[in-house]
């Protein structure tokens, strides 16, 4: 399933606890847990299936710290040459800031 689908549970568009940006339309931010990470490396195969398993790993993360939402998320992907071997290892990176947030009433 395409990461970008929208029949897909932990995709960006589609998951009302994830911003891009810093600010939640009709919420303030409570608390900040600070930053959260997902890292894989060596990524061969189908990278949206790996990316949808890190998406629902990276989220609920943030749920067991007691975050109810995650903001400036950001994704970096890429590849680069482990110790001059020749190897050429691929890595996906995501991140973001997990939040407590209260609805602005």
């Amino acid at each position: 399933m395409p990461f970008f689908d929208k029949t897909s549970k932990t995709s960006i568009i589609t998951n009302p606890n994830c911003y891009l940006g810093s600010n939640i339309p009709g919420k303030s931010i409570e608390k900040s847990f600070g930053l959260i990470t997902q890292v894989a490396k060596g990524i061969n195969g189908n990278i949206n299936d790996k990316m949808e398993e890190m998406m629902d790993s990276f989220f609920n993360k943030a749920v067991e710290i007691g975050a109810d939402a995650v903001i400036n998320l950001k994704f970096e992907n890429g590849s680069y040459q482990q110790n001059g071997s020749g190897w050429v290892v691929s890595y996906l990176m995501i991140y973001g800031e997990a939040v407590l947030t209260k609805s602005e009433d």
